[in-house]
Parts: structure tokens; sequence; C-alpha cells
């Protein structure tokens, strides 16, 4: 019985025990995931210019299924993920600093999420 007990506790493990962030695999995933978000605002555009029923634009899965692919590829949630963040904002800011080019990738995908909000907003209108 304890047998049983024990592995049914190892096979209900939260997913936070599995996730397990580096600051450069917390930027790895949440550069992933930014990405993929602007690329789903892309199509989006692409879709809602061409025509396309506003209602179904609002529920773009492919791009949520995409996000959590990425996310439960590290063992972690979006809001672990958040947390992770959060609980370490200096220690990202400061790997950022060492690793220019990645600071680099996120502000031109910033950039580019800060474009296509602005055409999805205008063209919902």
């Amino acid at each position: 019985m304890k047998k049983l007990v024990a592995m049914l506790l190892l096979a209900y493990t939260p997913l936070s025990m599995a996730c397990r962030y580096t600051p450069n695999s917390y930027v790895e995933t949440d550069l992933q995931v930014r990405q993929l978000t602007v690329e789903g605002m892309e199509q989006r555009l692409a879709l809602l210019q061409s025509g396309a029923d506003t209602g179904a634009l609002s529920r773009d899965e492919s791009t949520q299924a995409k996000v959590q692919a990425v996310f439960n590829s590290q063992g972690c949630t979006a809001a672990q993920h958040h947390n992770y963040a959060a609980r370490n904002a200096k220690l990202i800011a400061d790997w950022y600093a060492a690793h220019v080019e990645q600071q680099r990738r996120r502000d031109d995908i910033a950039q580019r999420f800060t474009f296509f909000s602005n055409q999805l907003s205008q063209a919902a209108r």
C-alpha cells in the first residue's frame, strides 16, 4: 500500500516541481513564446484584412497550442514563467546585459508586437 501511495504522489507531482529555469533557459523560452505570439498576431492581421470573421480570430487556438507546447517543453506553465520573471528580474536583466544579441532580439520582437497590436486595433474598428 505504501508503494502505491508513493507512486501516486510521484505521478501527480505538480509541474512546479519540474519547472527549473535558469536565466538562459527562461530567456530562450520567453523569446520563443514572444516570437510565436507576434507570428500569430501577424497571421490574424492578414486574415482580418482579408475579411475573416472577427469572432474566429479571437480564438487563435493554433498560436495558443504552440505557446503551450513551448512551456510544456520546459515543464512549466505560463504562470510559473511569469512568476520566475517577477522573482528574478535583476538576474534576468544582468543576463541580458551580458548577452546583447539576445537583448536586441527581444527588443525587435517587442517592436513588432507593438506594431501588430496597433494594426490589429485599427483593423478591428
